[in-house]
């Protein structure tokens, strides 16, 4: 059997070959708390969270076994140099202790924290229903001999660490050591009590994923080295009317005339609906197929929009969603016609005022734009645009699903606005399940 040489330092660490793990850490976790802050996110005990999960989700790196692959010295098996698990118990045992007689659901954070973490590089485990499998998977880390190994070498440099964790605002390494050695009974203890006390809803679901969503786009922009713009493009709410002051002045007929005497009933409902002190969470608009529910349905959503910010200040995205691609093409090239015909193109770049987004829609031109695979790949995925037009396969597998490639946009539905077209076109068998997980 060959032997292995390993290299023990105490500096330098990286997460990635040309980054500082330090910095690294500081930036994914200033991310996820700034991401849900401009969501509108206010709970201080969430932020945290969002914090730290941050600031941790890659605390494994800090093991000369991850620095020993990094650069190439030796070969190690994937588990000895697997940095999430040992991560993630680090990530909910901080949480834990940051929160504890602070927050009543700090053992219910802390095992957001450790499911989030351990699952940052595949997709997001559904064990948050299953308490048992949550302390099962401490234990799992706690009792195997390859992460003590990690542990150990992480103790050989704590110094060293832990001044670069606190620099980080995170403390207490040696008694995260000496608690991980002891199977971090006190945290498996408060998931076990919360077990019996907290009855689970899709509240709960959906912060599981809102944290796992910031901390995926979080970290995959910042090892990209991608530079996420937080300039927000603001529409104005009687854009469609300018739209078709531009297109159709000189339309005349029975159908037209029919067009909008509809369009401006709908709107006058809209107007009076808005006088009210709660904006209503669902509106729903019916008219026959050829109506112009289209223009219709997306100047709803930009006074909508415009409401929403006057009350608010937050600027809400846009999601149109459709059940077939080939009127998400229809759909999108009509909405690319209103921003162009009223010069919101001009100056701006147009994938972040809309997007398209089915299987087939990366890989190609939007609006004539030539830019990298991977900067297109990163806005489609991630719907970095005010007006999203995708289908109900996307929306669905984001809200309802646990894939990492899925979940990466799931916090742009935080406060958004979503216009579910052709919905009687959905299986009658999930309806209650819709209902159940959007309203």
């Amino acid at each position: 059997m060959g032997r292995v040489s390993m290299v023990s330092s105490c500096k330098g660490f990286k997460s990635h070959p040309d980054i500082v793990l330090k910095d690294h850490l500081r930036s994914v976790g200033e991310a996820c708390k700034r991401v849900l802050e401009e969501n509108g996110i206010v709970d201080e005990s969430f932020l945290l969270t969002a914090e730290v999960v941050g600031k941790t989700h890659d605390f494994g790196k800090y093991s000369r076994y991850f620095q020993d692959y990094l650069n190439r010295r030796g070969k190690l098996g994937k588990e000895l140099r697997s940095h999430a698990p040992i991560s993630a118990a680090y990530a909910a045992w901080t949480v834990y202790r940051l929160l504890k007689g602070k927050s009543d659901y700090a053992s219910l954070l802390a095992s957001y924290a450790l499911l989030c973490v351990h699952a940052h590089h595949h997709n997001l485990s559904d064990s948050l229903y299953n308490w048992l499998e949550l302390t099962d998977l401490l234990e799992s880390i706690t009792g195997n001999n390859n992460y003590l190994q990690q542990l150990k070498s992480i103790e050989e440099c704590v110094d060293v660490i832990s001044r670069e964790l606190e620099d980080l605002s995170l403390t207490d390494l040696r008694e995260f050591i000496k608690e991980f050695r002891t199977g971090l009974r006190e945290l498996k203890k408060a998931i076990i009590m919360t077990q019996n006390q907290q009855g689970l809803t899709f509240k709960d679901f959906y912060n599981l994923l809102l944290l796992f969503s910031v901390l995926i786009y979080s970290d995959k922009l910042q090892a990209a080295g991608l530079k996420r713009s937080n300039q927000r493009e603001h529409l104005i709410g009687k854009l469609v009317d300018l739209y078709k002051q531009r297109r159709f002045k000189e339309s005349t007929g029975q159908m037209a005339a029919i067009r909008e005497a509809i369009y401006r009933d709908a709107m006058s409902s809209l107007e009076q609906l808005l006088k009210s002190e709660n904006i209503p969470k669902v509106i729903t608009i019916t008219a026959p197929t050829g109506s112009g529910k289209t223009l219709l349905g997306l100047s709803t959503a930009l006074r909508l929009r415009e409401e929403v910010y006057k009350r608010t200040r937050l600027l809400p995205r846009i999601i149109y969603v459709l059940p077939y691609i080939n009127i998400i093409e229809q759909t999108y090239d009509t909405f690319a016609d209103v921003l162009r015909a009223t010069g919101f193109f001009e100056g701006r770049d147009p994938l972040r005022l809309l997007l398209k987004h089915h299987h087939l829609a990366p890989f190609e031109k939007q609006d004539g734009e030539e830019r990298p695979l991977s900067e297109v790949l990163l806005l489609t995925e991630s719907w970095d645009s005010e007006i999203v037009v995708t289908t109900s396969v996307q929306l669905f597998e984001t809200i309802l699903g646990t894939r990492n490639r899925m979940l990466k946009k799931f916090h742009k539905l935080c406060n958004a606005i979503l216009i579910l077209d052709e919905i009687q076109t959905l299986p009658l068998e999930y309806w209650k399940l819709i209902k159940e997980a959007l309203v």
